[in-house]
């Protein structure tokens, strides 16, 4: 089966479980992260600056 999570504007995620949250911070989230070393797999957001209207899209 396949999930989604997605980050949309500078603050708003929705995780792979359909939760949807609002970030507030200037701070470094990690979005998925490989539990097994061996690939080394970690997709992580940073939002040091709200203003900013920068938009990457991961696949």
């Amino acid at each position: 089966c396949s999930k989604i999570c997605s980050v949309t504007g500078s603050t708003h995620i929705q995780t792979f479980d359909g939760k949807h949250y609002a970030t507030r911070g200037s701070c470094e989230y990690t979005l998925v992260e490989e539990i097994r070393a061996a690939t080394g797999l970690n997709i992580a957001m940073a939002n040091p600056d709200k203003t900013s209207s920068n938009y990457k899209e991961l696949t």
